[in-house]
């Protein structure tokens, strides 16, 4: 875990044994993702849809910030960040979209996607901001998935649909606090995300929670988003109106006799 391995580091009293036994550490991980056979890209097996190897290698890029004096930082960092726009470019809609869906397949491989574009953005790797924009446009579509307050779950909730069920997706909350430097305001919608959507802390690292982060409800709004389908709202709060139509890319979970 990058972040709780950048809170140690930060401790100026670590004994300076211990700081060079858990730097190794981190450069052996960083090794490791480097390396296209341990990760499965370069050894001819298939590890399944395409969400199932980015939930592997998508994390990749949150270590190297914390490995700036590496001999190897500079070609990890390249090579990090080219894999990540290729891994984005091909499982990103133009508008925001993921070739998964919900608070499980989608989150699956872009919540570890969407860390390790952080750690490579903190690490100054090239197109670093090409991939802080794919980020952005992803999680405000999937901040606008979220549907009116529903009465049986108790909170706004992602809808089910393709292969994920209704989620409280916990998610929101990693995301609020990874990105809440680089992108404060996005940070502070998809705080109030979180907890609109029931607090969810499944599958999560809590090292990542900013509970000093206001929480701002964006203005949610119909939108088309193309590959995948349109969103409709309307008059947001106690009379909010919500509908999803699904037209677009026939895209791996997805349920084929959509529209």
């Amino acid at each position: 875990k990058a972040a709780m391995a950048d809170d140690v580091l930060a401790w100026p009293a670590l004994p300076a044994s211990e700081r060079a036994a858990l730097r190794a550490r981190l450069a052996l991980i960083t090794y490791l993702y480097g390396e296209g056979d341990v990760i499965t890209y370069a050894n001819g097996c298939h590890t399944g849809p395409p969400n199932m190897g980015l939930a592997v290698s998508g994390a990749a890029g949150t270590y190297l910030a914390l490995l700036p004096d590496h001999p190897m930082f500079e070609r990890w960092r390249t090579h990090l960040a080219a894999y990540a726009d290729y891994k984005m470019g091909a499982n990103l809609a133009p508008g925001g979209g993921w070739f998964e869906y919900g608070g499980a397949y989608h989150m699956h491989g872009f919540a570890r996607l969407s860390n390790g574009v952080v750690g490579l953005a903190a690490a100054e790797a090239p197109g670093c901001e090409r991939l802080l924009d794919g980020i952005a446009l992803d999680w405000s579509y999937y901040l606008n998935l979220l549907t009116p307050f529903d009465t049986r779950w108790g909170a706004r909730m992602v809808p089910g649909l393709a292969n994920s069920m209704p989620s409280f997706s916990g998610h929101f909350m990693e995301a609020s606090g990874a990105l809440s430097e680089t992108m404060p305001e996005l940070a502070a919608h998809l705080r109030w995300a979180w907890l609109a959507n029931g607090s969810g802390n499944h599958d999560i690292n809590p090292a990542l929670e900013r509970p000093w982060i206001e929480p701002k409800e964006p203005a949610l709004a119909s939108q088309i988003y193309p590959g995948v389908g349109v969103i409709f709202r309307a008059h947001q709060g106690p009379r909010e109106t919500f509908m999803f139509l699904r037209a677009g890319y026939n895209w791996s979970h997805w349920t084929e006799d959509q529209g």
